[in-house]
């Protein structure tokens, strides 16, 4: 790729970092130069790189519009740029239509159908396409196709577009959870975990994923074991929102109140400005549950880094845990309430009050 050498200082700078909100900047630079001086191809190579950058940093709005300014281009320029090079990106991007209430079950069911059919054209298996519909449906919280999707997937065969080893085996623990089939849960992150297979993501995802089932069960050393494992390969990762609720929300379980304490001093300002509206739901949620536990026994006041504008925090940022409670109870519910007018039915909202119990 040859490129102006204001952008390819921008590249070099970007891929010698980490995926975070810096890398991405540096990506969002260099797509912009190219832009300046309607560079198409580089353009297009940038926005590849922006994309993944981005996913995992957590900037999901970023990869849906670089992601559709690439699908247009192949549309125009298909011998320029073909679409088989971008099957991949599009499970990244229709697995995150569902994480945007406003974004309608018409639009999902179309993207999914379109993905569907440029996999079929391209003669690639539709090991990936059911994967992405099943952890979708989870999502709009439609059981019944989660579970056709589930069998659909079983059955396909895996090609270069299926996700990795350890990706899919953490995803088999996400479904069966979703499903709240715990002791299958369970039995997916035992083979997950003598695998012994590692990604960017994983195990720190999957061991997150285990611990509500291990606490449904009530398998609690067990599940003490893996947060401390899990939350140490987890802690300094970008875009782990959903991660680090799902850890905040079982040390309240736990009645870990100084675990809970740490988690969302260090978590909780990043997690309120997530762009995924699921995901931050999902901590709002866990941090709701986490005012309930200090609460109940018998605390106070919590130290949080809260924005000015929730007007929670006095002078020094401690934070009454009852009026925290409050809050996140409202913005949480609000939320959980789009969603299901959304999907169409009422399991989102009932679940948010289940965690805001801790029942």
């Amino acid at each position: 790729m040859s490129m102006p050498f204001e952008i390819e200082t921008l590249v070099r700078e970007a891929d010698a970092l980490p995926h975070c909100e810096a890398q991405v900047a540096l990506y969002e630079r260099a797509v912009a130069l190219a832009d300046s001086v309607n560079d198409l191809q580089a353009g297009y190579e940038l926005r590849l790189k922006l994309m993944m950058s981005a996913v995992f940093a957590g900037r999901t709005e970023l990869m849906f519009v670089a992601f559709s300014w690439c699908s247009a281009q192949s549309d125009r320029r298909p011998e320029q740029f073909p679409i088989r090079n971008l099957l991949w990106q599009f499970k990244w991007f229709v697995d995150n239509l569902g994480d945007f209430p406003q974004i309608s079950l018409t639009q999902i069911n179309a993207a999914f159908d379109d993905m569907r059919r440029r996999y079929v054209q391209h003669g690639a298996s539709l090991h990936a396409v059911w994967n992405i519909r099943r952890q979708l449906s989870l999502i709009l919280r439609d059981f019944e196709e989660s579970d056709r999707c589930h069998e659909e997937f079983k059955n396909s065969r895996r090609d270069e577009f299926s996700n990795c080893i350890a990706c899919v085996s953490s995803g088999e623990i996400e479904y069966f959870a979703g499903r709240r089939r715990w002791e299958l849960a369970v039995e997916s992150f035992d083979r997950h975990i003598s695998d012994g297979k590692r990604c960017l993501t994983q195990p720190a995802v999957a061991y997150s994923r285990v611990l509500l089932p291990l606490a449904k069960l009530e398998r609690w050393d067990e599940a003490r074991e893996y947060q401390r494992k899990g939350y140490r390969l987890a802690r300094n990762q970008s875009g782990f929102t959903l991660v680090f609720a799902r850890h905040l929300y079982f040390a309240a379980l736990d009645n870990n109140v100084a675990a809970a304490k740490r988690m969302a001093a260090l978590h909780t300002e990043a997690a309120l400005r997530a762009t995924s509206v699921y995901d931050r739901m999902q901590y709002v949620t866990a941090l709701g549950a986490c005012a309930l536990c200090i609460r109940r026994s018998g605390g106070g006041k919590i130290t949080l880094p809260l924005p000015a504008e929730m007007q929670l925090a006095d002078a020094k940022g401690k934070v009454d845990v009852a009026a925290l409670l409050e809050w996140c109870r409202a913005d949480a519910v609000a939320t959980a309430e789009l969603f299901d007018k959304r999907n169409g039915n009422s399991h989102i909202s009932r679940e948010v009050k289940e965690w805001l119990s801790m029942t």
